[in-house]
């Protein structure tokens, strides 16, 4: 059926393609949706995208982060986390200067007009996450976590050939 945009948009079994695991195909478009989803939140906020979003989260928890913990915090690629550092520098949303462990790198922080970004984007971020997660209950969401971090050491042992259990 050539054109029909409807099967590729759904998530069930009946529409896993032949090849693809049922869990990275769920997982998949489940993060494509939550992300889609969270971009149409952001837009409120002109200066700030996901990359953006997940920098202050970081960076809101600690004093100051390096770019390399920033990386890992927020799983983006380093030269798209580079770009949207740099911006967000130049709008005036974090400042940088050099690590104290580390002389080659630069360590990050929020401004107080970040703080203040931040702090607006608080309360509907808030409400969206609440949302979602009021979709399970307690123990689902429990189990949900479980499963998801089982997932989680299966994918590594797979790239590295060895057995999760």
């Amino acid at each position: 059926m050539v054109g029909d945009a409807q099967n590729l948009e759904r998530i069930s079994l009946d529409d896993i393609p032949q090849g693809v695991g049922v869990l990275t195909f769920m997982i998949n478009r489940s993060a494509e949706i939550l992300k889609a989803e969270v971009n149409r939140t952001l837009r409120a906020e002109p200066d700030v995208n996901l990359v953006g979003w997940r920098v202050f989260l970081g960076l809101s928890r600690v004093e100051s982060a390096t770019q390399k913990e920033l990386v890992n915090f927020t799983r983006t690629e380093q030269a798209q986390l580079s770009k949207v550092l740099k911006q967000m520098e130049d709008r005036g949303l974090v400042t940088s200067r050099p690590s104290e462990s580390d002389a080659r790198a630069k360590a990050f922080a929020l401004t107080d007009t970040g703080h203040a970004k931040h702090a607006a984007l608080l309360a509907p971020m808030t409400e969206f996450s609440q949302a979602i997660d009021g979709a399970l209950t307690d123990d689902e969401r429990l189990m949900f976590v479980s499963m998801c971090q089982r997932i989680a050491a299966a994918a590594e042992h797979a790239k590295s050939g060895g057995d999760p259990n």
